[in-house]
């Protein structure tokens, strides 16, 4: 058996892991794989994107005939040779029918819940699911509020005592338990409901505690302190004032001399203990029910809107498979694509149940003999940056899937492709002693820039300002050092410090790109639309002064607000953003949403469930550590938690065992003194916890390639983020301040240098080979015309050969970089995934041929797209030719389609071809036929 056929591979950041996926993939395919038995899973549709452009762009290296960069196939083929034996020659004969495969049959790269999806869609009968269903986030409003409906009398007095009794709201409380209902439901059953008496065994526990009380209180050599401390009334009270005492007995050192016998508070340990136990029992199996209501509010509105939402698919997904519903035999059976081979990317932040459910799909590629080409699984993670446990995310799984199979073997990648030697070592030495296992990683760049700044004292200064001022001085630094603006970034902890310091940054740099997943009802010029529009439907003096407040003027002054005149509503959001000055990205998704609203309240409705503005990658970044997950930068500061981390303590945790099966506890800390077992629980809790924060802190260092700068802070009420790594200690910063030296940078230069690894046969132009009337004389503009060129030659690339952004703003450097400047060429892209929407809304998911050439009448022709539409087996069910054009409507456009459909007809008898032109400059697609 093939030592490599079922491989865990631990991938440190920076490791190459795309790549070492992307290779796996094409090794698959090489040992004979068939491509439509691969499913290869990441967590997000950028990483889907990425993995199936790399494996695309792996395959066209060493399948294409035109390929030029020889270092780059020798790369992959020395790769090939190194991780899985494949000799040169057997590579390159085999690679060109690959790469042919790879475009035409689909590969099935897709999001974990995307592959959810499909599969809820073949088997949603069977758990009373309508076919046809919609992915969409729900109003959790309407879902609460349809809970609390659906509660008994005795059931929301239960709520109600839980909010006064642990100090929360009813907002957080229903957060929690919809939390344990949707990350946490495989442990819902282990939970049995209870018959015993708590009023029984509290006064037992009274009994045992008031002949101790009774036994200090006549005692004379009884202190003050042993008084107090016996000074209770009910059960509570016995629990705050003993949390300490009961545990400790006679030996509680207000007690000692007082000669008591110890059994007398043993006893009383084992009752207080029996009450605590009970009334957790007693909670959790209000948890189940609460949990099994807020379920049947989601299921109400599912059936009555036929909506579901992604966590929605994976619970019915679990129910489906893990709960007896359908046999393994079964849903193999009814699964038409059998799954042979499976990759998984970020392992680390599945969580149990997404485990759960892929669980018996990995069982039956585990199970039997043969070869790799027949089953194989291939896992990729990294424990260190397992950083999604609030969301259910669980790095353990990692070792639990090691555990499987005997045949499993693992590999460690060792070497850091990404950052600079300075930074490598940098993080070794923080990093070392504070993971466990951690293993050092080898440095692939020499040099680099690592520096930690002076700890900030603002304990008795509140004013974040001195902070954003050092966070501007380190910008200035490096741009002094001929670093550019856009290859900065500043990773924060929190979505309002990113918000915050991008208020801040703005006066003095531009553009600044700011990534705050918030609400976009949250976002400033968001909220000054809405309120403008709210004042004008229902004018309130609160409503007025909150305007002002946001349109930064003082509470007193006078403001002039735009009214809402019955207008279109797309319109009356237009002519607020230039009433108000508003230019912004958030302003402009407003507006968007706004003209596809069907209403004034669907509109409130869209922006209130809309989350993260698509802003500009360009300029300075700012963002939070989370959502740099996968992102690298060339220059990178990090800076400490601006405010206290949240004190919302959790009700309640799951613990896992080595089975994976979870059992939910109360978070008691009064029981923590009473009970070893649970004490040990909840330290492994803090501990898993504790780990966390080491990791976030390891995923934001090793985003830095060439530079990294540590800003820390010290605060009144919490310590510096940075104390738990040994970076920072109080106000003394614990290591060398400065190592390496900041090099300038060399983009420019790269690109003149950089190879571009895609190389497309000139024929020539259209206009070359089409007959037209003579035209009047015009001046050439040779920079629109160059302009056109590589826009077309691009779209060509991109939509034609799956070419991937990187490469291809390569390209218009290299080729182009004479007439195009850096925004011209974001344009150019935002274009692009415009055409690649407008084609795939009109024609569905379809092969795509790009520039083809045919002869007739002795004349070269080139069609600019051909689209192959297949039916679900496979056949051609439609063919659309489609003409791009960059100027005005000419009606020769359509008699030039029109001749290019009927020589498509002559080569496709049988199958219906349809012609369009698209106008680039409108992004306008016109059908073509034979009346025009």
């Amino acid at each position: 058996m093939d030592n490599k056929q079922f491989l865990v591979l631990e991938a440190s950041a920076g490791s190459g892991k795309t790549f070492a996926l992307a290779l796996r993939y094409v090794h698959l395919l090489l040992e004979g794989a068939k491509i439509n038995e691969i499913l290869a899973l990441t967590f997000t549709n950028k990483a889907v994107d990425e993995m199936r452009q790399r494996i695309g762009f792996f395959l066209s290296v060493l399948g294409s005939k035109t390929y030029i960069a020889d270092s780059k196939r020798k790369e992959l083929l020395d790769a090939l040779y190194r991780e899985y034996g494949w000799e040169r020659e057997r590579v390159l004969s085999l690679a060109p029918k690959l790469l042919e495969s790879y475009w035409t049959q689909g590969a099935r790269i897709l999001t974990l819940d995307a592959f959810f999806n499909s599969i809820l869609k073949r088997f949603c009968w069977y758990i009373g699911v309508p076919y046809d269903f919609e992915m969409k986030e729900f109003d959790v409003e309407k879902i609460q509020e349809k809970f609390i409906q659906l509660l008994s009398f005795k059931q929301k007095n239960k709520l109600i005592s839980i909010c006064l009794h642990h100090h929360k709201s009813l907002d957080n409380v229903l957060e929690k338990i919809d939390f344990v209902r949707e990350k946490f439901l495989d442990s819902l059953d282990e939970i049995q409901s209870t018959q015993e008496n708590l009023k029984s065994l509290q006064d037992e526990a009274m009994q045992h505690a008031k002949v101790i009380q009774t036994l200090i209180r006549e005692n004379s050599l009884s202190s003050t302190k042993a008084l107090d401390a016996v000074n209770f009334v009910n059960f509570e009270e016995l629990l705050e004032r003993g949390k300490t005492w009961i545990s400790k007995g006679a030996e509680y050192s207000f007690f000692k001399k007082l000669n008591l016998d110890q059994s007398l508070f043993d006893n009383l340990s084992q009752k207080v203990l029996a009450v605590l136990l009970l009334k957790e029992r007693e909670f959790l199996s209000f948890l189940k029910e609460t949990c099994l209501l807020y379920q049947k509010a989601r299921d109400f509105y599912i059936k009555r809107d036929n909506v579901l939402s992604f966590s929605d698919v994976t619970l019915k997904i679990f129910d489906l498979l893990c709960k007896d519903h359908l046999s393994r035999e079964f849903f193999y059976f009814r699964l038409d694509d059998r799954i042979s081979h499976i990759l998984l990317d970020e392992f680390q932040d599945t969580s149990v149940m997404q485990y759960k459910i892929l669980l018996p799909i990995l069982e039956e590629i585990l199970s039997g003999a043969g070869r790799i080409s027949h089953r194989s699984l291939f896992a990729v993670g990294d424990k260190k940056q397992s950083i999604y446990q609030f969301r259910g995310g669980f790095g353990g799984l990692l070792d639990s899937i090691q555990k499987l199979s005997r045949e499993i073997c693992t590999e460690n990648l060792e070497t850091n492709y990404r950052s600079y030697s300075e930074i490598v070592d940098f993080v070794n030495e923080i990093f070392f002693l504070q993971i466990d296992g951690y293993l050092p990683q080898k440095s692939h760049k020499k040099g680099g820039f690592v520096q930690v700044c002076d700890v900030l004292d603002l304990r008795e200064d509140k004013d974040q300002t001195k902070v954003f001022e050092c966070v501007k001085e380190v910008i200035d630094d490096l741009i002094s050092h001929g670093v550019l603006l856009d290859e900065i970034a500043i990773l924060v902890f929190k979505n309002a410090d990113v918000m915050n310091l991008g208020d801040y940054l703005k006066r003095f740099y531009s553009p600044i790109s700011t990534k705050e997943s918030i609400a976009l009802s949250q976002k400033r010029d968001a909220q000054i639309l809405l309120s403008s529009l709210l004042y004008s439907l229902s004018p309130s003096e609160l409503e007025k002064k909150r305007l002002i407040k946001l349109l930064g003027y003082r509470l007193e002054d006078e403001v002039e607000i735009l009214p809402f005149k019955g207008e279109n509503l797309g319109v009356y959001i237009y002519k607020a953003i230039h009433f108000y000055g508003l230019n912004s990205k958030v302003a402009k998704q407003v507006l968007e949403i706004a003209c596809l609203s069907k209403n004034i309240q669907d509109f409130f409705d869209t922006i209130k469930s809309c989350t993260d503005s698509k802003d500009e990658q360009k300029g300075l970044k700012i963002l939070t550590i989370h959502a740099s997950k996968g992102l690298e930068f060339e220059h990178l500061i990090v800076l400490d938690r601006l405010g206290s981390p949240s004190m919302r303590g959790d009700l309640f945790f799951c613990q896992y065992n080595e089975e994976l099966k979870g059992q939910i506890f109360m978070a008691d800390s009064k029981r923590k003194a009473l009970d070893p077992f649970y004490l040990n629980i909840y330290q492994e809790k803090e501990k898993r916890e504790e780990n966390e924060k080491k990791n976030l802190l390891y995923v934001a260092l090793t985003r830095a390639c060439k530079s990294l700068s540590i800003i820390p802070i010290q605060k009144n009420r919490s310590k510096s983020e940075f104390e738990c790594i040994g970076l920072v200690q109080d106000n003394n910063v614990l290591v060398s301040k400065s190592r390496g030296k900041i090099e300038a940078s060399t983009k420019e230069m790269q690109h003149s240098t950089q190879e571009f690894f895609v190389h497309q046969e000139s024929f020539g132009k259209q206009e070359e080979y089409i007959q037209k009337e003579n035209q009047d004389f015009e001046a050439i503009n040779i920079l629109a015309i160059k302009k056109g060129e590589a826009f077309h030659r691009a779209l060509e690339l991109y939509l034609g050969y799956g070419v991937g952004e990187n490469e291809l703003r390569c390209f218009l450097r290299n080729v182009y970089g004479v007439w195009l400047d850096e925004c011209k060429i974001g344009e150019f892209f935002d274009s692009f995934e415009t055409i690649k929407n407008l084609l795939k809304l009109n024609f569905g998911l379809s092969q795509i041929k790009s520039e083809v050439s045919f002869i007739q009448d002795f004349k070269i022709y080139r069609i600019d797209c051909l689209l192959l539409c297949t039916d679900e087996i496979g056949n051609p069910s439609k063919i659309v030719v489609l003409d791009y054009k960059s100027g005005q409507k000419n009606a020769e456009h359509y008699k030039q389609v029109q001749d290019y459909v009927d020589f498509i007809q002559t080569q496709y008898l049988g199958v219906r071809v349809e012609g369009y032109l698209l106008y680039l400059q409108y992004f306008e697609l016109v059908h073509v036929n034979k009346e025009k």
